[in-house]
C-alpha cells in the first residue's frame, strides 16, 4: 500500500466513485505514471460495505498465473473453483485489479468469470489499455492540474493547481522547510508544464531537492530522462526512473507501433498509408490514424486540448522539454528495434 499521502484529484475521485457506482466493471487507463494505481487505492479505500481485495500483477510474467494470484488475493484456497466460491459468499466484493496490460488476455478471462460468479461482485481495474471485454466502462485518467498560463505567477493561485500541490508535498519530504514562494513558485510551475502534469515525474523532481535547488533543477529541464531518477530504495522498479517507465510502455508495442512512433507528430495519414504500405506492415481493415490514436492513449502521455486533425501525444506541449525527449526516446528506440529485425 502507498506509503505517501493522495494528493488532489478531488473532482476526478467523483467522477469515477459515480461511475462506479454505476457499473460492475471500471477500468482506469492511461500511460505509466499518470497515477492510475493511487486513484484506483484511494477509490476502493472511499468504497463502502464491500470487501476490498488488491491484486498486483505488475510481478506477474505469465498469463498463466493471473488466475492463482487472484485467488490468492480473494483469500480462495482452490483457484480452480474460484467463481464457484466466490458465488457463495453473501457480502459484496470489489477486487481491484491492477497493472493489467501485459498480461490482457489473462487478464479479461479473469474479469469474465469473476463478474459472472455474483451479482454482488465488482471489479476495478488499471491497465495502460483496456481489457476489451464486454460491460467495461473505461475511464482515462487525466494529467494533474497545471495554473493556467494567461495568469501571472502568483504562489497562492498556482498552489491551487493538483500538480503543484503534489510537487510541494514532495518537496517538504525531501526538503523540510520547502515552501511555495515569489521566487520558487515559477521554477515549480515551468517543472510541472515541462513534465505536462504527470504525478510520477513530479514525484521524481520533488525528489531531486535533497541534492539540488528548484532554480537548478528547472535550469535543466531539457535533460529530463536522465535527471527524472529516483534513488529511494524498494518499491516498483518502473517507477525509480522515469525512463524505466517509458521503457515499459514501449516494450508494449508492436513493431508497426513502435515504427509509426518514428515520425513527426503532424505527418499526415497519407504519408503514413504510402511509408508503411502492404501486407507486412497494415491490416488491409486496419486504420492508419485509429492505430495511432490508440498506442498513443495507452502508452504515453494525452494531449490537452488543440486544433483538429492528427493528434499525437505530443501535440499538446510540443516545445516542452518533456515532449522533445520522449519523442527522441521514442523514435530511436524504434529505429534500433527495426534494424535489428530487418
Amino acid at each position: 500500500m502507498p506509503l505517501t499521502t493522495f494528493v488532489g484529484r478531488r473532482r476526478e475521485l467523483q467522477t469515477v466513485r459515480r461511475y462506479l457506482a454505476g457499473t460492475r466493471f471500471l477500468t482506469l487507463v492511461g500511460p505509466g505514471g499518470c497515477g492510475k494505481t493511487r486513484l484506483a487505492i484511494e477509490l476502493a479505500r472511499m468504497t463502502a460495505k464491500a470487501d476490498v481485495a488488491w491484486v498486483d500483477l505488475a510481478p506477474l510474467r505469465r498469463g498463466e498465473d493471473v488466475q492463482h494470484e487472484v485467488a490468492r488475493g480473494l483469500g480462495v484456497a482452490e483457484p480452480d473453483r474460484m467463481a464457484e466460491i466466490v458465488a457463495k459468499r453473501d457480502h459484496r466484493t470489489l477486487l481491484l485489479l491492477d497493472n493489467c496490460e501485459h498480461v490482457l488476455d489473462a487478464a479479461a478471462e479473469l474479469a469474465v468469470r469473476f463478474l459472472s460468479a455474483s451479482s454482488r461482485t465488482r471489479l476495478l481495474a488499471t491497465s495502460r489499455e483496456p481489457l476489451d471485454v464486454e460491460g467495461e466502462l473505461v475511464w482515462r485518467v487525466p494529467s494533474l492540474s497545471l495554473p493556467d498560463a494567461l495568469f501571472p505567477c502568483e504562489p497562492m493561485r498556482c498552489s491551487r493547481a493538483d500538480a503543484v500541490k503534489l510537487f510541494i508535498d514532495r518537496a517538504q519530504l525531501a526538503h523540510p522547510g520547502f515552501v511555495l514562494d515569489r521566487t520558487s513558485c515559477p521554477h515549480v510551475v515551468a517543472i510541472c508544464r515541462a513534465v505536462d502534469g504527470i504525478p510520477l515525474a513530479i514525484e521524481l523532481a520533488a525528489a531531486r531537492l535533497r541534492h539540488t535547488s528548484v532554480a537548478e533543477l528547472a535550469a535543466r529541464l531539457d535533460d529530463l530522462l536522465a535527471l527524472l531518477v529516483g534513488t529511494r530504495r524498494g518499491g516498483d522498479p518502473r517507477h525509480r526512473a522515469l525512463r524505466a517507465a517509458l521503457d515499459w510502455s514501449h516494450a508494449l508495442l508492436d513493431q508497426q507501433e513502435q515504427a509509426v512512433f518514428r515520425y513527426s507528430p503532424e505527418v499526415s495519414e497519407s504519408r503514413l498509408r504510402k511509408q508503411f504500405a502492404g501486407p507486412t506492415w497494415v491490416h488491409p481493415t486496419s486504420s492508419i490514424t485509429s492505430r495511432i490514436s490508440s498506442t498513443s492513449h495507452s502508452s504515453f502521455p494525452p494531449p490537452r486540448a488543440n486544433g483538429t486533425g492528427f493528434s499525437s501525444p505530443f501535440a499538446s506541449t510540443p516545445s516542452s522539454g518533456f515532449a522533445r525527449v520522449m519523442r527522441k526516446r521514442v523514435r530511436s528506440s524504434a529505429a534500433r528495434r527495426i534494424s535489428s529485425t530487418s
